[in-house]
């Protein structure tokens, strides 16, 4: 499937999902966790106009966890061990894992 028909039909559940909070409390939570995330994230928020885009967030954590076992395979760190690992961007070519903070037990792999 390409990423653009992938996108229609994540545009198709996310509206819908936002039809469904017209029902919730104006001050509700709303996590997003279906990748593209901030893709998703950002429809539901277009869409959902009664809630502050405030309270619509989203999970990459596929992406973290990918980024937790490259570098644990780099290290031979046992993935609990790594801390401070950032992803920013969209789960595409704009995705930017950040090595910035990362300490393996406790430090800094820079």
């Amino acid at each position: 499937m390409e990423r653009k028909d992938l996108l229609q039909i994540n545009k198709k559940i996310f509206t819908e999902q936002a039809r469904a909070l017209v029902h919730a409390k104006k001050d509700v939570k709303c996590i997003v966790i279906a990748n593209p995330a901030n893709t998703n994230a950002y429809i539901l928020a277009h869409y959902a106009t009664q809630i502050d885009p405030k309270n619509i967030t989203c999970l990459s954590r596929l992406d973290h966890n990918r980024a937790l076992a490259q570098i644990a395979a780099e290290t031979g760190a046992e993935s609990a061990d790594i801390e401070g690992v950032y992803i920013f961007g969209n789960h595409s070519l704009t995705q930017y894992p950040s090595i910035n903070h990362i300490s393996v037990k406790g430090k800094s792999i820079l």
